[in-house]
């Protein structure tokens, strides 16, 4: 905090299956698109705290996935990660993955 550092940040809900028959996808412009990952970014923020935290969240699941499309929207096996870097050094770091279930 005191270095006056910042980071970059994601945080991904993983879908690991990866269907060609889109089980989970967005439409955009009159296309769809299969979508193996939903991302949070984080980008060019400062450290505000003497140990690093951050969190997303959402009221609901289905809040958390309301621009998915597809059969398995909420429902299907999933994990989450995330990944930090801190910008002008070489400091990083990758969570675990964190699987989930989600049932409708």
């Amino acid at each position: 905090m005191k270095a006056g550092l910042s980071y970059d940040a994601v945080f991904q809900m993983v879908t690991p299956r990866l269907d060609p028959d889109y089980r989970w996808f967005i439409a955009l412009e009159l296309r769809a698109y299969t979508l193996p990952t939903k991302d949070v970014h984080w980008d060019n923020e400062p450290f505000r705290y003497d140990n690093f935290a951050t969190s997303v969240s959402w009221a609901s699941y289905g809040d958390a996935v309301h621009e998915i499309l597809g059969p398995e929207r909420q429902k299907g096996l999933f994990f989450v990660r995330g990944q930090i870097d801190v910008i002008g050094t070489n400091l990083f770091a990758h969570s675990d993955e964190f699987w989930y279930k989600a049932v409708p």
